[in-house]
């Protein structure tokens, strides 16, 4: 996989059903809305201002606190 802190590299994003539901760019997920979440670096946050830490981004997988994905991305 590509290095995802490159923007211009726009993944597609599904859901956990496999569902595609958008892109990704490495930081924020469009079309704008689609996921409630912003990624930095490899942590996982709200978009609700106080930001709250929710998971962790590993492997092209968004993993919440308690073990589910919430996401994945794949070129």
């Amino acid at each position: 996989m590509k290095d995802v802190s490159q923007k211009n590299v726009h993944l597609q994003l599904f859901s956990p059903n496999n569902e595609h539901i958008g892109h990704f760019d490495g930081e924020f997920f469009y079309p704008a809305g689609v996921l409630p979440y912003r990624v930095d670096g490899d942590e996982i946050y709200t978009t609700k201002m106080p930001a709250e830490y929710i998971g962790d981004f590993e492997e092209g997988r968004g993993v919440s606190l308690t073990g589910d994905i919430l996401f994945f991305v794949s070129e």
